[in-house]
């Protein structure tokens, strides 16, 4: 698992297409493992309220599943960010824990009226010329 910071291009674009993609330009987010052949890029968030989540208690951060989506289109990373080393080895330690829960959720996606859609995302990095 690593962590990136996204182009601030691709989260303007992003924005306009679904208003639930999380508009902060600054967000890291982590690459988790491949689930069915495809990469997902999850944000990392310092609140969240509802139960699609990874809580990594070490720093009190989240990993939130409604906001994933699958990576297309390497150019869209800006930087690889690092964290605290106690952070960083939380997460990797829960590496199964998380991509289990992502799969499930992934299941219910399309039935949570908050998540990001999958296929706009994708959409919006095809099309970018970064």
């Amino acid at each position: 698992m690593k962590f990136v910071k996204l182009k601030k291009s691709f989260v303007q674009e992003a924005c306009k297409i679904d208003k639930e993609f999380e508009q902060k330009e600054w967000r890291g987010y982590a690459i988790v493992i491949e689930l069915s052949t495809e990469k997902y890029l999850v944000p990392l968030r310092s609140n969240c309220k509802h139960k699609y989540c990874f809580k990594n208690k070490v720093s009190n951060k989240y990993l939130d599943y409604t906001k994933s989506f699958v990576l297309v289109n390497e150019k869209i990373i800006d930087q690889i960010i690092v964290l605290e080393e106690i952070e960083y080895l939380f997460y990797q330690k829960n590496i199964k824990k998380i991509s289990s829960e992502l799969s499930r959720f992934n299941t219910k996606r399309s039935n949570i009226s908050f998540a990001v859609d999958n296929e706009l995302i994708k959409k919006v990095q095809s099309i970018m010329r970064l």
